[in-house]
């Protein structure tokens, strides 16, 4: 029997702005890290550009097919890491993530990257282990 895939809570994608008075505080941090990794997640919601602060995300070893157009609002991330999922498809906005020094998307279902990714002139340490062909 297959385990039912997880989501990421909402919680995670409200930001300080957003929370009401009375949470907890860890509740109602501006994240700058976010690792999900090994959690058997099968979406990122497009909330994720509720985090506007996030410098390093990390989903590798789970189920994602895709990843939100939101990744490319995350102006400030430095390190984006989702080796180890089945995606399809790197969407067109991440070469509005400027900041991309660290992008690791090996171990996917790949078949093409974005010609976007260009834009991304800081990123140095890139990892595809292969695109598959049809």
């Amino acid at each position: 029997m297959k385990n039912a895939g997880q989501d990421v809570p909402n919680e995670v994608y409200q930001s300080l702005d957003t929370a009401g008075e009375g949470d907890k505080w860890w509740e109602a941090v501006d994240l700058q890290k976010l690792i999900l990794a090994h959690n058997s997640i099968e979406a990122l919601k497009e909330d994720l550009r509720n985090l506007p602060l996030l410098t390093v995300l990390n989903v590798s070893h789970n189920q994602l097919s895709e990843l939100p157009a939101a990744i490319g609002e995350l102006h400030l991330l430095k390190s984006l890491d989702v080796s180890f999922n089945s995606i399809h498809k790197i969407p067109d906005e991440i070469g509005s993530a400027t900041s991309l020094v660290k992008f690791d998307c090996s171990s996917n279902q790949l078949k093409e990257l974005p010609s976007s990714l260009g834009r991304c002139l800081d990123l140095f340490d890139f990892k595809v282990m292969r695109i598959m062909m049809e």
